[in-house]
């Protein structure tokens, strides 16, 4: 009987990537999926294969639980589940904001500014990677992706297909919001090294909220060609971002994922995140003020609290009687 070549592995390592010459001693070249996972960023000693396969069967895992979990929250037929994408994965450092709109984003993007790092968060003018920030506008590099979850079902999930997030430029440091959130597993998989910020909100709550914003998408992995949010019963809409938390706490490992709910607790975000990112800030230049989230009751949101709340926390927080703003 014919004995099955021993596999070995052979790393040819550049100043920035290990590429896989060969996985078996008799020379045969390593598979499209061996080939991809081993692409990183990072120490040529950090063994990215062994994390990313890790967390590839795990990401698998937790989202055949996910669409389960789905199936009573009455999303159209033509719904898909989560599919893993052969994709290079990097063990570059990486803060992945996992929360969906509405549950205080905005929020962690002013922290994590102050912490000295860039990054992509939709239009905001305060992510400072973003080259049309100022102009409130998207980032080069997200547009095709962002463009192509608007168009048909087989459009969008094609585009998914084939994007690559392991080529998001060198001075992004963390990501946030759309499309990161609603295609949450396909980056974390490329990153799966990446540290998670979970924000959070009661769901039913989040969803009378997010309903004023009518035609974005309901908060479920890649929703393409899903009618907005303005469609959905809001106890469905609870069902969507409740499965969709669970699944990110599922597939992240717990020392890397943080979750904050900053509409039940007020919190140190800076201090909270500072603590949560550590070794990953070394070399930033030390934060000089914290960030406090403090509740007080007015009459309304006047014209310069909201300008107050739209700069510095979601201004869906600017509701009824309660409006939350952040103390320098």
């Amino acid at each position: 009987m014919a004995m099955t070549p021993r596999r070995v592995l052979l790393l040819l390592c550049t100043t920035g990537m290990c590429l896989a010459a060969s996985c078996r001693a008799d020379g045969e070249a390593c598979d499209s999926e061996d080939q991809a996972l081993l692409q990183h960023d990072s120490n040529p000693r950090f063994n990215i294969l062994q994390v990313s396969q890790t967390t590839v069967r795990k990401a698998k895992r937790c989202a055949n639980e996910y669409f389960t979990k789905l199936a009573s929250a009455n999303l159209s037929s033509d719904y898909r589940p989560w599919r893993y994408r052969r994709m290079p994965a990097s063990g570059r450092n990486m803060v992945i904001g996992a929360g969906m709109g509405t549950t205080g984003t905005h929020s962690v993007v002013v922290a994590l500014e102050e912490l000295g790092l860039k990054g992509y968060h939709f239009k905001d003018a305060r992510a400072s990677a973003n080259e049309h920030a100022k102009e409130h506008g998207l980032p080069d590099y997200v547009v095709p992706i962002v463009e192509q979850l608007k168009q048909n079902t087989t459009a969008c999930y094609g585009a998914i297909e084939t994007f690559d997030f392991s080529t998001l430029p060198d001075n992004v440091e963390y990501v946030s919001d759309t499309p990161f959130t609603e295609l949450f597993l396909d980056i974390y998989t490329q990153f799966p090294t990446a540290k998670v910020v979970l924000t959070t909100r009661p769901s039913l709550d989040w969803a009378k909220s997010r309903k004023k914003h009518a035609n974005s998408p309901p908060p479920v992995l890649r929703p393409c060609g899903l009618a907005g949010v303005k469609d959905y019963a809001e106890t469905d809409l609870a069902a969507m971002l409740d499965s969709y938390n669970d699944l990110v706490r599922c597939v992240v490992p717990p020392g890397n994922l943080l979750e904050v709910d900053l509409f039940q607790n007020g919190t140190n975000l800076t201090e909270t995140l500072a603590s949560f990112l550590d070794n990953r800030l070394e070399g930033r230049v030390e934060h000089s003020r914290a960030v406090n989230v403090k509740r007080h009751f007015l009459p309304n949101c006047q014209l310069a609290s909201r300008m107050l709340c739209d700069s510095f926390i979601v201004p869906e927080k600017c509701e009824g009687n309660i409006l939350d703003y952040i103390n320098k």
